[in-house]
């Protein structure tokens, strides 16, 4: 056996809950496979066609925001319920995208588990390894939350409250230290993260912005208030509502409170949103915030950063939203972006992170994944149809 390069390979082992006849039918079974493939943030699976057998061909069609595209491949090994090999491909491939292999084995520790390894090798190099890993380790766990909620949908799986699994206090340390193993290659994989966020280059701002604020008329510079580093809430608030958003007031609810120890840290942090200023101030007042807003109103800024959308826009079906375009939901989006100023006043644009890129940096939500229940939003219309402005609940 020709051992893995494991510049091009990745091998991901995985837990299944259920047995592995039904784990292997979800590789094979096309109903089966498009709830849990199309499970990924922003993509959806429009065609599944999978001829189940060796030698027999598969093809998926997925569309995303930005893209579309359709995986080609043939069942090289069919071996029900316990290996599977196929090769992977592009209906149109690249230079960059070649013809790869995937083998999946099954094994049953028990009646209702199913150890899964999966193994892609062949890959072009390793940034195509890591592109493949992340999107795996996303399909897996969607797979899982299939087998064992009925729905693949991400954070919205209920957690097993009733006849939950009750171990021996030796059982249950040993389980807990193999998720703490996991969780400091977390930590691990996000300090290496949040180094290559550090490390990104910068984007001078050119343009002079001027809003309207609690002092009248302020610059971006003004923002800064004697810091270097300025972190901007884009919150959602259309000229035309009577108040804002109530998701961006639950983001708001977090960063209130931080607010003071940011300052200690050279940064300041301000919400900018769409509405008029005499309009803001009000509902700021009422929410009891001490975080400074400003509007933006009748001026570029938050069309400069895709955070409300033009008359134009709006009649199209996508916008450009999150570094692509994606079906249009509001005329106004939620975002964070990040400035720096050096001594001689010249500003940067150093990040930006919109969507479900705004999740870490709810300290509510990261309580609630502690909790046995989870967030507890199966079955709502929106991950987000409990939240209430916090004078509402």
């Amino acid at each position: 056996m020709i051992p893995m390069d494991p510049q091009t390979s990745l091998q991901i082992t995985r837990m299944i809950p259920g047995p592995r006849e039904k784990v292997f039918d979800a590789f094979v079974v096309p109903e089966l496979r498009k709830k849990w493939w199309s499970a990924s943030a922003g993509q959806r699976c429009t065609l599944c066609e999978i001829d189940a057998r060796k030698g027999g061909k598969y093809r998926i069609n997925m569309i995303s925001a930005d893209h579309e595209f359709v995986t080609v491949g043939q069942f090289v090994e069919f071996d029900r319920p316990q290996k599977l090999v196929f090769t992977w491909s592009w209906e149109k491939p690249t230079e960059e995208i070649k013809e790869s292999l995937v083998t999946i084995q099954l094994k049953a520790p028990n009646d209702s588990t199913t150890e899964l390894t999966l193994t892609h090798e062949r890959l072009k190099s390793p940034e195509f390894r890591d592109m493949h890993a992340h999107g795996w380790a996303g399909c897996l766990g969607a797979l899982a939350n299939l087998m064992q909620y009925g729905t693949a949908a991400p954070n919205k799986t209920p957690g097993n409250v009733k006849d939950h699994k009750v171990v021996p206090a030796e059982d249950w340390l040993k389980t807990r230290k193999e998720l703490l193993a996991k969780e400091k290659e977390f930590t691990r994989l996000r300090d290496e993260l949040t180094q290559i966020r550090r490390d990104m280059p910068w984007e001078k701002v050119e343009k002079n912005y001027v809003f309207d604020g609690p002092r009248g008329k302020e610059s971006l510079a003004d923002l800064f208030d004697g810091k270097s580093q300025l972190i901007v809430y884009h919150f959602m608030f259309d000229p035309g509502w009577p108040e804002g958003c109530k998701s961006c007031s639950y983001w708001i609810d977090n960063i209130n409170g931080i607010a003071i120890h940011l300052k200690h840290r050279d940064a300041m942090s301000v919400a900018i949103a769409h509405a008029p200023f005499e309009t803001i101030e009000p509902f700021r007042k009422r929410m009891g915030w001490g975080i400074k807003f400003v509007s933006a109103f009748n001026m570029d800024f938050n069309y400069d950063y895709h955070v409300s959308f033009t008359p134009e826009e709006m009649k199209q079906e996508k916008v450009f939203y999150n570094f692509g375009m994606s079906k249009r939901f509001s005329s106004e989006g939620p975002g964070i972006s990040v400035f720096y100023k050096d001594e001689k006043g010249n500003i940067f644009h150093t990040y930006s992170t919109f969507g479900r890129g705004l999740d870490m940096l709810n300290v509510a939500y990261h309580y609630m994944d502690l909790l046995p229940k989870g967030r507890d939003e199966a079955g709502l219309k929106g991950t987000q149809a409990w939240v209430r402005h916090h004078d509402k609940y």
